[in-house]
């Protein structure tokens, strides 16, 4: 009788202990909430899956979702969504249709996974509950809503529903993508909003996209055919247009007004040779070119397009420098030549970049551009080149080489130029055809 009382008491005090441990604040594994399970926190809310989870079927026996995406978007959506695609093709064995949001636009009850800011409900629905820069993933009985507060967070949103959901085996296996109901993800982004941020970062790929289909327009003339340097003083853009009389190199330099989108001034010829880049300095407020003509570099008025002054640099010899920026934060020049050599204002040596070569037999180096401590080599294909795009080699000033980012255009690129955070490119098409590009995280 006395050993059964103690085994009673024993039994009674164990559950006591039990309860003890999974009681207010307790999880069953010891740790306290917000230690594992739901992370806490304003910009993320998430309901993960828990044992008893309700799963519906996208993808296998008769459901068969759809991609969904904005009739009206950029191209890097298109490129995200064809990649998710690809993914779910490759995961589940099934390439779903893709649809665009105007298209069964009164037929709510099927399966579709929306990418974007769709005009589907649920889609205005999660984009109005995102923080100012953020993403978020929803998953309900019939809809995966998937979208960002631009493109690049769009992106995110896609890695976040591939890496957390799709490569799951429970989740998305051949002939089945059987998801979670009620999953749902929030999380503000502050790491990848400017250019600089989504480029010094390699954990995801980047591409360049012009910003619109609408560009500036800098037309040839009758002889100045070919363009060549363009810069920009934050009003006004300056495009060098090239002539060759006799194997003798002139230019004209068009001052152009983006905002009038109209031709302000037009210099006479001036004795700027092959003229392959342009920047402007800030604190002399006058445009500076690259002859290409050995060590010559020439100063030019901006208010009368006319030559300021021209100097031989003793620091040059052979070959010519062929590409130019300015940064006014230090005030130092940086020069393509024998890599990307940054000079001080009185063109003493500071500091050598070497240059990448993995793809100097595909493309040729045009001009270049800088942001701080960013360098930009823009390149044209070579018309042997298998790959017919344009690149941007992307430098740092202590780091050399950093990647490689490709431009959706197939235009011979000429330069690149920045200002305030807005990104410019210029193409050689029947004058000076300027482009406002973004830098943009993509899915792969």
């Amino acid at each position: 009788m006395k050993s059964n009382i103690i085994r009673i008491t024993v039994i009674l005090l164990s559950l006591l202990m039990l309860v003890s441990c999974a009681g207010p604040g307790g999880n069953n594994d010891g740790t306290t909430a917000g230690e594992s399970g739901n992370p806490t926190g304003e910009d993320s809310t998430t309901a993960e899956p828990g044992a008893e989870e309700k799963l519906a079927d996208f993808i296998g026996g008769e459901s068969k979702a759809v991609l969904v995406r904005p009739s009206k978007c950029s191209d890097a959506i298109k490129e995200d969504v064809l990649a998710l695609r690809d993914k779910i093709n490759q995961k589940a064995a099934f390439k779903p249709e893709m649809h665009e949001d105007i298209e069964d636009m009164g037929n709510t009850d099927s399966f579709e996974i929306l990418v974007g800011d769709t005009e589907r409900e649920a889609s205005k629905a999660l984009i109005a509950s995102l923080p100012e820069h953020g993403f978020g993933v929803k998953i309900t009985d019939k809809k995966v809503v998937i979208a960002g507060t631009d493109d690049t967070m769009t992106a995110l949103a896609i890695y976040h529903f591939y890496n957390n959901i799709m490569k799951k085996a429970k989740y998305v296996a051949k002939g089945k993508m059987t998801l979670p109901v009620g999953y749902e993800h929030i999380e503000a982004n502050e790491d990848f909003v400017t250019a600089e941020q989504k480029l010094l970062s390699t954990k995801y790929d980047v591409k360049a996209f012009t910003a619109s289909k609408s560009y500036f327009m800098i037309q040839r003339r009758e002889n100045y055919t070919d363009s060549q340097g363009v810069t920009y003083d934050g009003k006004y853009f300056y495009a060098a247009l090239k002539k060759s009389v006799d194997g003798v190199e002139w230019d004209i330099i068009v001052k152009y007004d983006p905002v009038e989108k109209k031709e302000v001034l037009v210099s006479e010829d001036l004795p700027l040779d092959h003229c392959n880049d342009l920047c402007y300095n800030s604190k002399l407020k006058q445009v500076v070119a690259v002859n290409m003509n050995g060590d010559l570099v020439t100063f030019i008025d901006p208010e009368t397009l006319t030559v300021a002054e021209q100097k031989h640099i003793p620091y040059f010899t052979v070959p010519s420098p062929y590409g130019i920026s300015y940064n006014e934060a230090d005030d130092t020049y940086a020069f393509l030549y024998l890599g990307i050599t940054i000079l001080d204002s009185n063109f003493n040596r500071v500091k050598v970049v070497s240059l990448d070569s993995r793809y100097d037999k595909q493309y040729t180096a045009q001009g270049m551009d800088r942001m701080g401590d960013i360098f930009f080599v823009p390149k044209s294909y070579k018309t042997e080149s298998p790959e017919k795009n344009t690149i941007i080699m992307v430098y740092t000033k202590d780091g050399g080489y950093l990647r490689t980012v490709k431009l959706d255009q197939t235009n011979e690129i000429e330069t690149m130029v920045n200002y305030d955070g807005r990104f410019w490119a210029t193409f050689n098409f029947s004058g000076a055809r300027i482009y406002e590009i973004t830098f943009e995280i993509v899915f792969k």
